[in-house]
């Protein structure tokens, strides 16, 4: 009646066998706690972030969680280390994010253990990472030059690093001639 609609006898035994949805009920007080699905933790909402470290009581995981998970990257990218390869300082993580997820500070480089402007491969075997400082530090200085300026232990560890992955000694890399750029006014 009034609508248009014709209901015949099958859809009003379902209409009759199928009551409508109930409404859902106003949620009750936030819950103050919740559990961590990596450490299996109950801890407060204000423990949680986001995936780039920003406070959030909806975030997934626990601020422990997401630093572990950091520190897990950064060894990844080390090759299983937690300190820099050249002066032996601890790396926690790769990046600082911003809330809108852009990095906001590096602590990370890939330097190429043989300088690419000296002639050396962009390859995996050629590259390792290090800390940014030791990175901008050793420029695209040779090898064998870089490591005189390294601590003794980091001297040894870097070493056996470049022989594993090149198969030869740092002494046996032959350099380029530097790269000169010329100009139709002269050389620069």
């Amino acid at each position: 009646m009034g609508n248009g609609f014709v209901i015949t006898e099958k859809g009003k035994r379902v209409l009759a066998e199928n009551p409508a949805p109930k409404k859902r009920k106003k949620s009750e007080i936030l819950k103050q706690e919740k559990t961590c699905p990596e450490c299996k933790l109950l801890r407060s909402i204000n423990e949680f972030v986001t995936i780039y470290g920003v406070k959030n009581p909806r975030a997934k995981y626990c601020i422990a969680c997401f630093a572990l998970h950091q520190k897990q990257h950064a060894m990844s990218l080390m090759e299983g280390r937690d300190f820099c390869l050249y002066c032996g300082q601890k790396v926690e993580k790769v990046y600082d994010w911003t809330p809108d997820g852009k990095s906001d500070r590096v602590y990370l480089h890939c330097d190429h253990m043989d300088p690419l402007s000296l002639g050396g491969e962009d390859s995996e075997r050629n590259t390792v990472y290090c800390c940014v400082k030791c990175n901008l530090r050793k420029g695209n200085r040779p090898y064998t030059e870089w490591l005189m300026e390294l601590e003794p232990e980091c001297r040894i560890i870097s070493l056996g690093i470049y022989m594993e992955k090149h198969g030869r000694s740092p002494e046996d890399f032959k350099p380029l001639e530097p790269y000169v750029i010329t100009h139709r006014f002269g050389k620069f």
